[in-house]
């Protein structure tokens, strides 16, 4: 009989430990230098850690998490994570300060050259750690600006009988002045700034408008967006 308990205990804690999942990651600063920090996350029981060195470890089962990070010097980050099967999951975070985009930070990331955030989506093993109210709000965002795209085509196509008929043309001069507009909001916040505060530095800007004339300064190389949480962070090129 005790022979029989001793073996559904090992079966018991065989079996949880076949369908535990590994997550695993990196902590990163603005310049995408490792940075050490508290990771927490919300399993049951609550699951938290020291990245003295910027790494962390973390055994959970099939569900989905949330995962937050915080520096010493306060910048933080959170990322959702879907475990489908046991497996290892990478998850690696971008640490930003969201209340002091300064000078300090401005500078930090204003030498990087080149190159794009560290991969946060693949699992070592085939595994995905993604957000689904993320993915949900980018294609809602990607569906306005569309919209919104098409209906400044369709009003181009029968104007009102601009004074200036170039000032409407693409490349034209109210497109260019719109622009020099995004690009002094980004020089008077030393090169980096937040979609939101732009959206709040051109209070007679809708939305729609500034998602626009981002896209048409990203592909003509003036500036780069970084997806940050649920907005974007907006560095001059």
């Amino acid at each position: 009989m005790r022979q029989l308990f001793v073996a559904l205990v090992l079966l018991t804690a065989f079996s949880a430990a076949a369908s535990a999942a590994v997550v695993e990651g990196t902590l990163y600063d603005y310049a995408f230098s490792p940075v050490a920090g508290v990771v927490e996350v919300n399993s049951t029981p609550v699951q938290k850690v020291v990245a003295a060195n910027g790494s962390y470890r973390f055994e959970v089962g099939p569900g989905t998490y949330l995962l937050s990070a915080t520096s010493r010097e306060n910048a933080s980050a959170s990322q959702a994570l879907v475990v489908e099967r046991a497996g290892t999951y990478r998850l690696d975070m971008v640490l930003i300060d969201e209340l002091g985009l300064g000078q300090a930070a401005n500078a930090s990331l204003g030498e990087l050259s080149g190159g794009g955030l560290p991969d946060l989506g693949e699992g070592v093993d085939g595994g995905s750690a993604f957000s689904v109210p993320l993915a949900l709000l980018g294609v809602a965002l990607a569906a306005i600006v569309l919209g919104a795209y098409y209906r400044l085509r369709g009003r181009k196509k029968h104007p009102p009988q601009p004074a200036d008929a170039k000032a409407t043309e693409p490349g034209g001069a109210l497109e260019l002045e719109e622009e020099r507009d995004v690009l002094n909001a980004l020089d008077a916040s030393s090169g980096l700034i937040t979609q939101k505060d732009l959206r709040k530095a051109l209070p007679h800007w809708s939305e729609a408008r500034v998602s626009l004339v981002l896209t048409s300064l990203e592909a003509a190389g003036k500036l780069k967006k970084i997806k940050k949480g649920r907005g974007n962070i907006i560095r001059k090129a």
